[in-house]
């Protein structure tokens, strides 16, 4: 990311989206900030909630939602992984459902497992 982006200047993380391709065809790629309120124990800030609920609602055939962290998967172990906060989790569900956001796929981080 260039020194000069916008992105650097949020005060609530580095997330950000796009929409590319024609009407009917249309991919939204959403990029969300996982680790900016990793500390607070939640998986996004206020301000990215209604960010992310404002993206769901905007026209697109497919969605691909990407975080760092594991959204969706069980069993990983680490600590930054979704079922970690059961409660964000299903927080990020619900927001799906009640959108009605259609074609939704995640996209995590790897968790870097090795001997």
């Amino acid at each position: 990311m260039p020194l000069n982006s916008p992105r650097r200047k949020q005060d609530d993380g580095i997330h950000t989206s796009y929409i590319s391709g024609p009407l009917g065809q249309r991919t939204q790629i959403i990029l969300l900030d996982g680790r900016y309120e990793r500390a607070r124990a939640c998986m996004l800030g206020n301000s990215q909630w209604h960010r992310l609920e404002a993206e769901l609602q905007k026209p697109a055939e497919v969605r691909l939602i990407v975080s760092c962290s594991c959204v969706v998967a069980e069993g990983v172990g680490r600590e930054e992984a979704g079922e970690n906060i059961p409660e964000e989790r299903h927080r990020l569900v619900a927001l799906i459902d009640r959108t009605r956001a259609e074609g939704v796929m995640f996209l995590s981080g790897d968790p870097h497992y090795s001997d």
